[in-house]
Parts: structure tokens; C-alpha cells; sequence
């Protein structure tokens, strides 16, 4: 006689029981990997060389727990690990972290997930990064009542600095150079005054450099942990969308704005954004020519020559590439479709 297995339909009490596991699995993974964020965003904030090292990595427990779980236990895990840091480090370090890395990470970590192209998970990065960077700084405006260094405090700062020129006898050896004690200390005013300006521009970078390296280094653990990703595109198929060029005319509609009007806070704003955006078109700028130089049937000994010329002209080549950068995304030199071109 067959004596087949009889079916046994699965008990409401096992799957609830699944569901408990799953639960305490992602309680258990979630604090675990939450308290080493914690941890790592701890040392950004207050070990001094660490910290550098710290600031790109610490939100890479976050992205893990959104690949393991869903976005939703990232959240509640970036949220424990602020608070953490907050009892430790304050309020304020906290929500530093939480605006200038964790949006970034939980963008990053759902374009993990959902399996998004390279270019639009660096995109999605940049844009939350760029607007926590933002929040951050009218936050500091805001606190602070006004500007991070005023005028008074400016001329202050370049007069110790000629005070210790003085000191160490440097001044003497500039003065030499045909130069008046006035002409550079207005000449410090200028460079000191445009640096201040360009602040915001720089913290702006400087984010969006550590989201980036945020996002190589993921790339690296995730594929270690046995995640499939998407391939990074050849550097010669880097290419910035085509409507990223409406940021650059804002920028510089704004600081030609500013200057006919004499407003000078529009034009610190187009200044920045012009700030902004030129490594990002000159990174471009070299894909486009790198592109072509991988394209051209020349001789290893002529792109060589080309190689040298560019590295010699170097204060002609730069500004080329950037010019080329610029352009490109609206002329699509190599007739690429943003997105598409995947790695080799």
C-alpha cells in the first residue's frame, strides 16, 4: 500500500512564531549594528585623526541593517545610534551626523536594496547630502545670529598675522618684493575675506567628498557580505546629467545678479555654487577626455606627448577641461545616455 506524506497545512501558531523570530533577529541586528554606528559616529566627532576615517564609515552599519531588513529598520537604527551619540557627544553633534550622513546613508542603503544604477544612487546621495549640508549650515546661521566671521573679526585676524610676520622677520623679506606693509595687508583682506566667503561652498564639498567615499567603501563591505551590486561604469562613461547644468546657470545668474545690484548675498551664493560645481565639471571634463584618448588609434609615444603637454600646460589644461565639462552634458560629446553605460 503507498503511504504517501500526509499534507499538514503550516499552524497560525508557526508562522507566528517565524514572525517573532524575525522580530528578535531584527532587534538583536538592528541594536548590535546601531551601537557600533554610534560608536563610529562618536569617534568622528571627537578623536582628532580617527575621527577623518570615522566620518565616512560610521553610517555603513546603517545601509547593512536596510539591505537586511527594509528601510524602516534603518531608520529606527539611525535614530538609536543619533541618540546614543546624542547622551554622549550632545544634541547638536548628533544631528551634525544625522543631517550631513545619515540621510545620505538611508538613500544609499534603499538604492542598494531596490538594485538602482550606480549613477542614480550617487545622485539620490549627493541631493541629500547637499540638502542636509544646507540644513546644517542655516541651523549655524540661525544659532549664531549671523555670519561665521565678521569684518571686525576678519581685520583682527590679518593683523595678528602681520603682527607675527613682524616677529619673525618675514615681513621685512615680502616688503623687499616692492610691496607696502598697507597693499598686503589689503591683499590678505581680500584672500581671508573670499576663503570666509567660499565656506559654505567648501563644507559642501567637503560632504559630498565623504559621501562618496561612503559609497566606494559600502560598495567594498556589501560585496564582501555576499551582495550582488551593480557595476560602477568605466570612468570614460562618467557623465553628470544633463539638467545638472540648470545648477550652474542659477549660480551664475545669481552672482551676476548680485553684482549689478549690489546685493552682496546673492552674489556669495552664485559664488558658491560656481564653487561647487567646479571639480564636478572638471571630473567630468576628464572623462570626456579620457574617453577620447582610449578612442583615438594614435601611438602609445604620441599620447604620450599629450600626457606631457597636459601636465606641463597645466593652467591651460584645467580650465579646458572644465569648459568641456560644462558643455558636455548638453552637446553629449560621446553620445551617451546617462545611466546605461555599465562597467567593463
Amino acid at each position: 500500500m503507498y503511504q504517501g506524506r500526509i499534507y499538514q497545512p503550516k499552524s497560525e501558531d508557526s508562522g507566528r512564531g517565524d514572525h517573532v523570530s524575525r522580530q528578535s533577529n531584527l532587534v538583536a541586528q538592528g541594536a548590535m549594528l546601531a551601537a557600533v554606528a554610534a560608536l563610529l559616529g562618536l569617534s568622528s566627532l571627537l578623536v582628532p585623526v580617527l575621527g577623518v576615517v570615522a566620518n565616512v564609515i560610521w553610517t555603513i552599519p546603517i545601509i547593512v541593517i536596510i539591505l537586511r531588513f527594509d528601510l524602516r529598520a534603518g531608520v529606527m537604527s539611525l535614530l538609536v545610534a543619533l541618540i546614543l551619540v546624542a547622551v554622549i557627544a550632545g544634541p547638536m553633534g548628533a544631528l551634525s551626523l544625522g543631517l550631513k550622513g545619515g540621510l545620505t546613508a538611508l538613500i544609499f542603503g534603499y538604492a542598494f536594496k531596490k538594485g538602482l544604477s550606480p549613477g542614480i544612487t550617487i545622485l539620490g546621495g549627493g541631493i541629500a547630502t547637499v540638502v542636509g549640508t544646507a540644513f546644517l549650515l542655516l541651523l549655524a546661521f540661525a544659532v549664531m545670529g549671523g555670519p561665521l566671521l565678521d569684518l571686525a573679526e576678519l581685520e583682527n585676524t590679518v593683523d595678528q598675522t602681520l603682527s607675527l610676520y613682524k616677529q619673525y622677520g618675514l615681513l621685512e623679506a615680502l616688503l623687499e618684493q616692492g610691496t607696502t606693509e598697507g597693499e598686503l595687508r589689503e591683499q590678505m583682506l581680500q584672500m581671508m575675506g573670499l576663503a570666509v566667503a567660499l565656506l559654505p561652498g567648501a563644507m559642501f564639498l567637503g560632504s559630498l567628498t565623504a559621501a562618496a567615499v561612503t559609497y566606494l567603501i559600502s560598495r567594498r563591505v556589501l560585496k564582501r557580505l555576499g551582495y550582488s551590486l551593480k557595476p560602477i561604469p568605466a570612468f570614460r562613461y562618467w557623465q553628470v546629467p544633463w539638467y545638472s547644468v540648470w545648477g550652474l546657470i542659477a549660480g551664475l545668474a545669481f552672482y551676476l545678479a548680485g553684482d549689478y545690484l549690489a546685493w552682496k548675498p546673492l552674489a556669495l551664493i552664485g559664488q558658491n555654487i560656481i564653487y561647487i560645481y567646479l571639480p564636478l565639471l572638471l571630473i567630468n571634463g576628464l572623462a570626456v577626455a579620457t574617453y577620447y584618448y582610449h578612442r583615438w588609434s594614435l601611438s602609445p609615444f604620441l599620447k604620450g606627448i599629450l600626457l606631457a603637454l597636459s601636465v606641463f600646460y597645466l593652467p591651460i589644461a584645467l580650465p579646458f577641461l572644465i569648459i568641456v565639462g560644462a558643455f558636455d552634458p548638453l552637446f553629449n560629446y560621446r553620445k551617451l545616455s546617462f545611466g546605461t553605460k555599465e562597467g567593463e
